[in-house]
């Protein structure tokens, strides 16, 4: 047998998992996920018994950057629903407060027209602002 000056089976099961390990993906400043380093040699040596590249590793870490930011986009879709119906109930019960407010203003108003000794002109005069000839 002829040798090509490579070590066959130079990797145990262990080692191989921890250099596989060492890829990872992670946050960058622009918010999207991406691989960490370049996949080694030796980590394509790895894929390679399971018939995987580095392009196979960067289309996954690609598509993992896609699926979490639809996760993210559905997160803050649900914030926002939230807090759109916390703000359509706040403003509900602040029109509930002014038309009851209203209400008792009105009622007040037309409790005072009845009690007072004053005439409908008189009144609707002096609500008016226009100045009677009679002072």
């Amino acid at each position: 047998m002829r040798r090509n000056g490579k070590k066959q089976n130079f990797m145990t099961v262990p080692a191989a998992i921890r250099e596989l390990e060492k890829i990872e993906i992670v946050r960058q400043t622009d918010k999207n996920y991406r691989l960490d380093h370049a996949v080694t040699a030796t980590q394509k040596e790895i894929l390679k018994a399971f018939n995987m590249t580095a392009a196979n590793i960067k289309e996954q870490a690609i598509e993992i950057n896609q699926e979490l930011q639809s996760l993210k986009i559905k997160e803050q879709k649900q914030i926002v629903s939230n807090i759109k119906d916390k703000y359509d109930a706040a403003v509900s019960e602040l029109e509930q407060l002014m038309k009851r407010r209203d209400e008792l203003r009105n009622k007040e108003l037309l409790d005072a027209f009845t009690s007072s000794d004053r005439s409908f002109d008189e009144i609707m005069t002096y609500l008016r602002g226009e100045i009677s000839s009679e002072e």
